[in-house]
């Protein structure tokens, strides 16, 4: 999120993950990446198949690592007066908006999604929907809930998104991308 400062000031902290650990964007792309790297081992495997199978877990995952940046008081959300409002008491007594578990139930919705698309074509669904539908899904939702966390970037409060908005935008496109162009939907075997 602060690329001045690990490219330019502090090149060393770079791999220095015991301070740190990747974004959810830095996460994705770091799984396609692998994906598409064993697909390529595995020539008798498509990419999209595994994504599909792959973005299922994943989902459910993220509701765990958002719960576990709950208790560990990590990407707090903006000062609010709502009534479900949290205070940190790690970090300051403001009440804020919990933004982390905003994020889990993201990812408990996106894992039901996936599950029932995937039950509903009888385990079997159209290649590409499910990694589509988790990219769409699960990107637009972030992009929206950063309107309630503080800024992790430096320079972000400069501009008008921030920077894990404008990462969320390009994996919301692909995904798009991939559900209308590359899915060929059929309709469930539940409605036929």
């Amino acid at each position: 999120y602060d690329p001045y400062f690990y490219f330019v000031e502090r090149p060393d902290q770079i791999l220095a993950i015991w301070n740190g650990g990747l974004a959810s964007h830095g996460a994705a792309v770091g799984i396609i990446i692998a994906m598409y790297m064993f697909v390529n081992k595995k020539r008798d495997m498509n990419f999209l198949w595994l994504a599909d199978r792959v973005v299922v877990v994943v989902a459910i995952a993220g509701a765990f690592i958002r719960t576990g940046n709950f208790m560990n008081s990590e990407i707090v959300g903006e000062p609010t007066d709502m009534a479900w409002v949290i205070v940190f008491s790690r970090l300051d007594m403001v009440p804020r908006h919990p933004t982390m578990l905003y994020g889990a139930l993201l990812c408990i919705l996106v894992f039901g999604i996936l599950w029932k698309v995937y039950h509903s074509y009888q385990k079997n669904p159209p290649e590409g929907s499910l990694f589509s539908l988790f990219l769409a899904i699960l990107f637009s939702g972030r992009f929206m809930l950063e309107f309630t966390k503080i800024d992790q970037a430096r320079f972000a409060s400069e501009w008008f998104l921030n920077m894990g908005q404008w990462l969320s935008i390009p994996l919301v496109l692909i995904g798009l991308w991939l559900m209308v162009k590359k899915v060929r939907w059929k309709k469930s075997l539940a409605e036929q």
